[in-house]
């Protein structure tokens, strides 16, 4: 009897033993794979911070090249409008030079009636033609009808060309028109000063855009 005994207590202390190793055993496996899993975690937490600087460093990289390439286009619009402003400027100042010596210089005005007469009689395709005078002016478009009539002629064989109106509101040059209303040749000075200021600003710019992008 004290034989069994003896003989439990022995095997249930192996027994004890036994399961005191495995749970060590297992306690340390755990411990382990708690570490490795934190370990881990740690790793990926480090690499999504790590993504998501990555990404917000992109981001900050992408929107500072964006506001740069606005703040390019807008200093060189700010650029362009400046020199088209003053291209303008000067064009005009030139422009209003060259007006107000014409006004102030018979031979200059005459120059440019007779010119502006020849080249609207040849430009219109009607026979039939009524030259409208500007106030200022008037005498001066008939005596270049009468003295440069037959020259007149020669550009438009079958002219027919009389002095109408003087026309309100303008002071130099002239209207021409055909007779059936369909055709005009505008030769006022201020309309001519706008139109060649037009079209000489879009040469110089034209010229100034050339040279700057070549």
């Amino acid at each position: 009897m004290g034989g069994e005994r003896g003989f439990l207590e022995a095997l249930v202390g192996e027994l004890r033993a036994a399961a005191e190793e495995e749970a060590k055993r297992v306690i340390a496996e755990a411990e382990e794979e708690a570490k490795r899993i934190v370990e881990e975690a740690r790793a990926k937490a480090e690499a999504l911070k790590e993504e998501r600087r990555r990404r917000r460093e992109e981001e900050l990289r992408r929107r500072a090249a964006r506001e740069a390439a606005l703040k390019r286009l807008e200093l060189r619009r700010r650029f362009w409008d400046e020199l088209y402003s003053l291209a303008e400027r000067a064009l005009e100042a030139a422009l209003e030079e060259a007006c107000a010596l014409l006004k102030s210089n018979l031979e200059y005005r005459l120059m440019y009636l007779q010119r502006g007469l020849e080249r609207g009689v040849a430009s219109m395709a009607s026979p039939s033609l009524v030259v409208h005078p500007c106030s200022e002016d008037q005498w001066l478009v008939e005596r270049l009808v009468s003295e440069n009539w037959e020259r007149l002629r020669k550009l438009k064989p079958g002219l027919r060309l009389t002095v109408g109106s003087p026309l309100p509101g303008c002071r130099h040059g002239f209207l021409l028109v055909s007779e059936d209303g369909r055709e005009i040749f505008n030769a006022a000075l201020e309309a001519r000063r706008r139109e060649l200021e037009q079209r000489l600003l879009t040469e110089v710019f034209k010229l100034i855009w050339g040279g700057v992008s070549g």
